[in-house]
């Protein structure tokens, strides 16, 4: 159970945050954004990055050291901050939230008869959003560029995914590296469209009691460039962050 006593000795609420790299980051600053505020425990799995083109068995595994590090750090609640690694999980899970039943409640409530839904191969494959009114569109070409550079000019990949639907009303975010494209997207168009943000949905159906803000960031994997992209997101932010020790969790 993840910090029952503590919730109830009224102590700082600890939220664990996993993804395979800057998704996670985004919903952590969504999280700040949406005033839902604790002690956030980010663990970026950069090691197995990224998680779009892994099979179940891999994502098994890399869900489990994850939940594995969360149990260690006595954390109240797990978000799972990455829609490909939430196709592996029990929707009933009822240690951890994810996205995908948010996304899809409100994709059923649209009333678009043509939604774009963009997202990796195995979120894709996994047919989480695969309802009749949605074309679905894998983009693999998008979490590399933004891994490489958060900052990058996304113009043409942008391009390259909406050559096919110039006429798109609604589209769905399936992936929480996303959100950073959203701009981009909204100005590929000449007509208005509707965007539904899987980042801004798993924050919004969250609900715990806030405490002050505090950051602690654990990557399984350290580079240069993994340093200067979290700060690039996090510039207006304190936080600490370091490596996790190969013997910190139980499968690596």
């Amino acid at each position: 159970h993840y910090g029952t006593s503590r919730r109830q000795r009224g102590l700082l609420m600890k939220i664990g945050i996993v993804d395979s790299g800057l998704g996670g980051i985004v919903v952590l600053k969504e999280c700040i954004q949406q005033h839902k505020t604790a002690h956030f425990i980010y663990y970026g799995d950069y090691q197995h990055s990224p998680y779009g083109n892994k099979n179940d068995m891999q994502l098994k595994s890399y869900y489990q050291a994850a939940m594995s590090f969360f149990l260690k750090q006595n954390c109240d609640l797990v978000i799972v901050a990455c829609n490909t690694l939430a196709t592996i999980i029990d929707p009933t899970e009822k240690r951890c939230v994810t996205p995908i039943i948010a996304v899809q409640k409100k994709i059923i409530e649209s009333s678009s008869s043509n939604l774009i839904v963009l997202a990796t191969k195995r979120t894709i494959q996994s047919k989480v959003y695969d309802f009749q009114k949605c074309n679905l569109v894998a983009c693999p070409r998008f979490v590399k560029k933004i891994e490489k550079n958060p900052q990058s000019d996304y113009h043409k990949v942008v391009c390259h995914y909406f050559k096919k639907y110039p006429d798109a009303k609604t589209i769905v975010l399936g992936c929480t590296h996303y959100q950073l494209l959203k701009e981009t997207i909204q100005n590929h168009f000449l007509h208005p469209i509707t965007i539904i943000d899987s980042s801004e949905e798993l924050v919004r159906q969250l609900s715990f009691k806030n405490s002050p803000l505090k950051i602690d960031l654990y990557v399984t994997k350290l580079t240069r460039r993994i340093q200067k992209n979290i700060a690039t997101l996090l510039k207006n932010e304190s936080y600490q962050l370091q490596k996790i020790k190969k013997d910190e969790i139980s499968s690596f």
